[in-house]
């Protein structure tokens, strides 16, 4: 007469397996949502690959995005500026400095480049403490070593990706913009530090220029703009 297992452990396996399943699946659903419109059958999505002889795939719909910088100490060094870069950089007229923002002033460049709309991530789920680069919370250090496990999935080993620094309303346009960038640098090297290719990664802080909260509204609201956002760059 075989053992019998008792009912608890039981009850805890199948729930480790649940958890692992979970896990999976969300590991696959981000790849899918990073991939975007080039989403293959990873987990049941689109498949960009199956188009009748003779035929193309449909063309990706892109979306520009652009944020101009002004800055005294040039564009960020880790923003790749080159002919075979996914960004563009061009030199644009600057705003003169200001009682308000005196930090104006001096060289402003235009940073360009195009992204699939679809694959955007972490609209909120990766916030920081107000005017820092540190985390607002454990739960957006956690998601961050999430995604660090999903950036080095084989399905996105040719991709590349922006992550886009943003900042609350309250402040110097100036001192957001160098603020936002900072935190997109920061997530950079905790990326790279969770073993994800730098090349891969490319940071750029669009201050306050997309917040969706005025400064006027309540510290909880304006909480959920110090974010990044991540998209594949096409």
């Amino acid at each position: 007469m075989k053992p019998s297992i008792p009912v608890f452990l039981v009850s805890l396996c199948a729930a480790l397996s649940v958890a692992s399943l979970c896990g999976q699946e969300s590991t696959e659903a981000t790849v899918n949502q990073l991939l975007g419109q080039k989403r293959s059958a990873v987990s049941g999505g689109k498949t960009r690959g199956f188009v009748p002889r003779g035929a193309k795939p449909a063309p990706i719909r892109t979306e520009k995005r652009s944020v101009r910088v002004t800055t005294p100490r040039g564009v960020p060094q880790n923003i790749q500026v080159s002919g075979e870069s996914k960004v563009h950089v061009s030199e644009v007229a600057s705003y003169p400095p200001s009682a308000d923002a005196p930090e104006s002033g001096g060289k402003a460049w235009e940073i360009s480049y195009q992204v699939d709309p679809e694959s955007n991530v972490t609209r909120t789920s990766i916030l920081f403490v107000k005017d820092s680069t540190a985390f607002a919370d454990d739960d957006s250090k956690d998601e961050l070593e999430r995604l660090a496990k999903v950036f080095k999935d084989p399905a996105l080993a040719k991709e590349s990706f922006v992550i886009e620094g943003h900042s609350s309303a309250e402040g110097s346009t100036p001192h957001n913009q160098q603020l936002s960038q900072l935190r997109a640098a920061a997530i950079v090297a905790e990326l790279v530090g969770y073993g994800v290719a730098e090349g891969k990664l490319v940071p750029v802080g669009f201050g306050e220029s997309k917040a969706r909260y005025e400064a006027s509204d309540p510290e909880p609201v304006r909480a959920q703009d110090r974010r990044v956002e991540i998209y594949r760059l096409e």
